[in-house]
C-alpha cells in the first residue's frame, strides 16, 4: 500500500514538472507559424502565395480532408499556405524549416499531402477540354484563335515542357532527357486566354512529345469525336488530321501565310509555359536542381500548379513577367524541335503511320486551300 501511494505521488510530481515545459513550446511554435502565414493584404498575399486571400480560403475549403492529417495542430489553411509558398518560391526544405519553425519532415509531408489532394479534388474541375456537349465554349475558343492570329477552327495550342526533378532510385535512366537532366515531360493544351484546357503529366523526360500525344486521352477523344476542329503544335509533333503542324519548307505564298498564322497562334502555349514556371518557381529548377520528390509526387505538384494557374487566369490575377532564362530556354526548345522534326517523322514506323500521316497532309492542304489561298 505504501509502495503504491509512493509511485502515484512520483507520477503526479513528474507530470507536474513536464506539463509547463511541453505546452508553451507547442503554442510558441504555432504562434510563430501564424505570424509567418499571416498576410491579410491582397497584393502582398498574391506576391507571396500567388493567390488572393479569397483563393486561399477557397482551396482550404476544398481540402477539408487535410484537417486530421497532421499531429502538430496545423490548420488546413496554414497547410495550404505552406504548400503555396513552396510552389511560388521553390525554396528548399531547410529554408522552409527556418521560415516556419517546423521540422523538415513536417514541411515535406504537408507539401506532399496538399499536392495530392489538389490534384485529386480539383484537377477535373479546373482543367477541362470542351467537348461536343459544350458547343458554346468551343465556339468561343475557336473565335479567340481566329481573331488573334487568323487560324481557323483551332481548339487549342499544344506543347510539351520539361520539368526538372531529382533523379529517382527506381528506373532512373528513363527520366534523363536529351539535355542530361532528370525530368518529367508535361504536355499542356491551352486556349487564347492562356487557360490550360488539358494536361498530361506522367511521362518521364526521355519520352518524346509525339509519343506523349499518341498515348494521351485527348488524342483518343478527338479521334473518336464528331467535334470539328483541330489542335496546333510545333514541328516536334506528327502531322495528323486533328493535330496540325507547320510546313517544314513552305513552297508557296499560301503555305507561308499558313505557317505565319499558325506560329502566331501557337505562341500562346509558349507564353503559358513561361508564365507557369515564372509564377511557380518550384517548376523552374534552374538553381534548385529540380523538384526533390519522387516522380509520382512531382507529377502531383505539377498538376497542382496547373490548377492554381487556371484559377489565377479565371480570377484575372496579374501574370508574372516571364523570367529571361526561362524565355531563352523556351526559344532554345523551339529551335531544337524544328531541328528534330525530320528525324521524328522517320522514327515513327508503326503500321498505321502512313495512313495517319496521309490524313494529316490532306487536312492541312484543305485548310490552306480554303483559308489561305
Amino acid at each position: 500500500m505504501y509502495l503504491n501511494s509512493t509511485v502515484l505521488s512520483w507520477q503526479r510530481n513528474r507530470a507536474t514538472r513536464l506539463t509547463p515545459t511541453a505546452a508553451p513550446l507547442r503554442s510558441t511554435k504555432l504562434a510563430h507559424l501564424r505570424e509567418q502565414t499571416a498576410c491579410p493584404d491582397r497584393l502582398p498575399c498574391i506576391e507571396k502565395y500567388r493567390l488572393d486571400p479569397e483563393g486561399i480560403d477557397f482551396f482550404a475549403g476544398k481540402l477539408e480532408s487535410l484537417a486530421p492529417s497532421t499531429k502538430a495542430g496545423i490548420s488546413v489553411t496554414d497547410q495550404v499556405k505552406i504548400a503555396l509558398d513552396f510552389y511560388a518560391s521553390g525554396a528548399s526544405m531547410n529554408t522552409m524549416k527556418n521560415t516556419y519553425g517546423l521540422a523538415q519532415s513536417t514541411i515535406y509531408n504537408i507539401i506532399v499531402k496538399v499536392s495530392k489532394e489538389l490534384k485529386n479534388v480539383c484537377l477535373e474541375e479546373f482543367v477541362s477540354f470542351p467537348g461536343a456537349c459544350d458547343p458554346w465554349k468551343t465556339i468561343l475558343i475557336k473565335e479567340g484563335f481566329l481573331e488573334y492570329g487568323g487560324f481557323p477552327s483551332c481548339l487549342g495550342a499544344i506543347d510539351g515542357t520539361q520539368i526538372k526533378i531529382r533523379g529517382p532510385v527506381k528506373n532512373e535512366e528513363i527520366y534523363v532527357n536529351r539535355k542530361g537532366d532528370h525530368a518529367i515531360n508535361a504536355q499542356f493544351v491551352c486556349d487564347m486566354n492562356m487557360v490550360i484546357r488539358a494536361c498530361t503529366v506522367k511521362w518521364p523526360g526521355s519520352v518524346h512529345d509525339s509519343t506523349v500525344w499518341r498515348m494521351c486521352s485527348l488524342n483518343t477523344l478527338l479521334t473518336s469525336s464528331s467535334q470539328t476542329g483541330w489542335l496546333i503544335g510545333d514541328s516536334g509533333y506528327p502531322l495528323r488530321e486533328r493535330l496540325i503542324v507547320p510546313f517544314l519548307v513552305p513552297l508557296t505564298a499560301a503555305e507561308r501565310k499558313f505557317n505565319k498564322a499558325l506560329k502566331k497562334c501557337r505562341c500562346v502555349i509558349e507564353r503559358v509555359n513561361g508564365v507557369v514556371k515564372s509564377r511557380f518557381r518550384c517548376l523552374d529548377g534552374t538553381n534548385t536542381g529540380g523538384l526533390q520528390f519522387d516522380p509520382e509526387v512531382c507529377c502531383c505538384i505539377i498538376a497542382s500548379c496547373v490548377v492554381l494557374h487556371n484559377y489565377c487566369r479565371m480570377r484575372a490575377l496579374p501574370d508574372p513577367e516571364i523570367l529571361p532564362h526561362i524565355l531563352e530556354e523556351i526559344r532554345r526548345e523551339e529551335r531544337a524541335e524544328e531541328a528534330r522534326a525530320a528525324e521524328s517523322a522517320l522514327r515513327n514506323n508503326r503500321p498505321n503511320e502512313a495512313v495517319e500521316l496521309a490524313k494529316g497532309v490532306a487536312k492541312r492542304d484543305l485548310i490552306v486551300a480554303q483559308y489561305f489561298t
